[in-house]
Parts: C-alpha cells; structure tokens; sequence
C-alpha cells in the first residue's frame, strides 16, 4: 500500500510541469537609440615615404545629431576617441562645434595630431559618438565629410587621401 501512494504521489508530482498555466512568450522592447558611435578612416593610398602626422575632418550632422555639450558649452572629451591607427597615440585639438540653424544642417570639426615617432598609417583613426535627439537615426551616408586634410611631417597636404565613415552603431 505504501508503495503505491509513493507511485502515485510521484506520477503527480511528475505530471505537474511546474507552468503557470499558459504558453508566455517573452517581450521585447522597443528602444529608440540615444547615441550613434561613428568611425572614420583614411581612403586613398599613402605615398611612399610620407609620414602622416595629422589629420582635420568636418562632420555635417543630419537632424537631430548633436555632440555631447560639457557644462560651459564646450564639446565634451568623451565625444572624439582616437581608435585604430591612432590609438593611445594622438592629441585631439580643441573640436567646433556650429548648431544647426534654420535649413542649415549643423557641423562638427575637429583635428587630430599623432604622437607617434613614425606617425599614422592608413585605416580606422577615429570614434565619434554623438548624441540622438527626438527619434534621430542616422547610417553611414548620414555624414558626409568635408574640409578633410592629412598633414604630413612636413606641413603639407598629403595628395590622394582624404575620409569616410567606415561605420555607424547605434545604441
């Protein structure tokens, strides 16, 4: 007899799945994006025998896209992050900063020096991450460069290389 009510006793417990009754799917969120983390590299080939020391950039904003602002107005320094070729081995110069205005998309200039020896090869050289306001969104072709200029050892312009946005995370 006491067998059976252990045998029964655990056909019950086994037959209870432990649910809550339901089949319950999970949710996703729907979350709009704050911050788009854009990466610049190089295009063009580098001359042979020119070190490139330096490099400026402006970065027409689409609406909405702004850079982060530190308490006096001034562009943050968590904005621009030297990555790839430039990493731990640059000196970002005071960037500008020009609202948007009317029709006028804003703009985001900075330049950047390597602090290497040798200076910087060709690739990946900067992270910017810029803020997303009122349901902003932007891809790669969403900032066009302009006034892009690489310096080399000498102070002059290096001939066939210039800028693009390489990627865009949103998040």
């Amino acid at each position: 007899m006491r067998y059976i009510f252990v045998s029964i006793l655990l056909l019950l417990v086994a037959a209870c799945g432990g649910g809550s009754g339901g089949d319950v799917q999970p949710t996703t969120a729907n979350v709009t994006p704050t911050t788009a983390s854009v990466t610049l590299a190089t295009t063009g080939t580098q001359p042979i025998g020119k070190v490139l020391l330096g490099i400026g950039v402006t970065i027409d904003l689409p609406t909405g896209v702004a850079p982060k602002l530190d308490a006096n107005g001034a562009v943050s320094v968590s904005v621009i992050t030297p990555s790839g070729v430039m990493f731990n081995a640059a000196t970002v110069l005071a960037p500008v900063y020009i609202p948007a205005s009317g029709a006028t998309h804003g703009t985001f200039s900075f330049a950047m020096v390597s602090s290497a020896v040798g200076g910087f090869g060709s690739g990946e050289f900067v992270t910017v991450s810029l803020q997303l306001a009122g349901g902003a969104t932007a891809t790669t072709g969403s900032f066009p460069l302009s006034g892009v200029s690489l310096i080399d050892s000498n102070g002059a312009t290096v001939a066939g290389m210039g800028a693009t946005v390489s990627g865009v995370t949103l998040y």
